[in-house]
């Protein structure tokens, strides 16, 4: 028999790590501001993993 136990949760707060921004201010202005997150990976060697 599976037992059904609840599992609760407390949010206290946002926090964002994005390449937008590294809080919710950085996130948010980025979004609003139309910027992008994404760009080509230059940081290894990305040759193989596609």
């Amino acid at each position: 028999m599976v037992e059904n136990k609840r599992r609760q949760a407390v949010i206290t707060g946002i926090g964002v790590i994005s390449a937008l921004g590294l809080n919710k201010e950085e996130f948010w202005n980025g979004l609003i501001n139309g910027r992008c997150g994404i760009t080509e990976i230059d940081l290894f060697d990305v040759r193989g993993l596609f």
